[in-house]
């Protein structure tokens, strides 16, 4: 299942709404920074709060420092596994591991 950025989160298809959920399982889901436009907004007012507080001040500070010009890019991989982690009510941790799995399988690389 692919996103387009305006369906990200503004209908009851929404990257937030599929993790929140369940409706997009763990063992489906790949993590990946190839999508400028989606740049993790970890101060936006809609964002919930249990979402907020569940991403570290470690890469809060790693994703305002490297990712400089606010687009999507591999500096905020940290911040977007913690923000799914806390959609999905899982730890980072776990996301981490499954989507690194996921992506093992995916690419025939286990």
């Amino acid at each position: 299942m692919q996103f387009r950025n305006n369906e990200k989160d503004k209908s009851d298809t929404g990257v937030r709404r599929l993790l929140d959920n369940g409706t997009l399982p763990l063992d489906r889901l790949l993590v990946e920074t190839d999508s400028p436009f989606m740049y993790p907004n970890t101060r936006a007012s809609k964002l919930p709060h249990h979402v907020k507080t569940g991403i570290t001040e470690r890469s809060l500070l790693y994703l305002h420092r490297y990712c400089t010009f606010q687009r999507n890019e591999p500096c905020s991989l940290p911040a977007i596994v913690e923000m799914i982690a806390a959609f999905m009510k899982k730890t980072p941790d776990e996301v981490a591991l499954a989507t690194a799995f996921n992506a093992l399988k995916l690419f025939g690389l286990s």
